[in-house]
């Protein structure tokens, strides 16, 4: 009786492994789609630098058109109650700066001609939530965002960006970074700086 009952316990015990073996491709996976569109993100945002240096406006005006987020982008990263507290407030940021044309834009963002690298990185909705010490979200986004992560919609991937000058890589205030970027239907649109959306007029 005592065997059966160790062997039982073995059995049981087993469990929690086969589980957590079972979550690891999905991991993985995840791990793996967010590697990718992070590298779809930065071929678009080299795309959009190679231009503005290029003085290729039809280029430059591409890329940045289809950063506009519709309203079904807005709803699918936020939770309902993040579109009535930010939706309105991301469509009317996204007007003023992409609705002038592509030079008001790139001024808007800060996109100049020397800017010519791209970093990209990533954070879950949850990752921005905790904003672990030494974590991406903690060193890479904005502290802000912490302040209306709530918003966004569980387990989804957030992006940001660093474009700064050719001899820059070591300083991180230089160039610019735009916040936050969220994939879409096959497309990245620019959701912007929520942190500040969400401030009071």
């Amino acid at each position: 009786m005592r065997a059966l009952i160790v062997a039982a316990g073995l059995v049981v015990g087993s469990f929690p492994s086969a589980f957590a073996q079972e979550d690891m491709p999905d991991q993985e996976e995840r791990a793996q789609t967010q590697d990718a569109r992070s590298q779809q993100l930065e071929v678009l945002l080299k795309k959009l630098l190679s231009a503005v240096r290029a003085e290729k406006a039809d280029t430059a005006n591409e890329a940045l058109r289809s950063l506009i987020p519709s309203k079904g982008a807005v709803e699918a990263a936020l939770t309902k109650e993040g579109f009535a507290a930010l939706g309105g407030a991301i469509q009317a940021s996204s007007k003023e700066t992409f609705g002038s044309g592509p030079e008001q834009a790139l001024k808007h963002l800060a996109l100049s001609p020397e800017l010519r690298k791209v970093d990209v990185f990533s954070a879950t909705t949850e990752d921005l939530l905790s904003m672990e010490t030494e974590t991406t979200a903690a060193r890479e986004f904005a502290s802000g965002l912490r302040t209306v992560a709530a918003h966004l919609k569980p387990g989804e991937t957030f992006y940001c960006a660093h474009l700064y000058p050719r001899d820059a890589k070591d300083d991180p205030r230089a160039g610019t970074r735009l916040q936050v970027f969220f994939f879409h239907e096959d497309r990245f649109v620019y959701l912007g700086p929520l942190w500040k959306l969400a401030e009071p007029k």
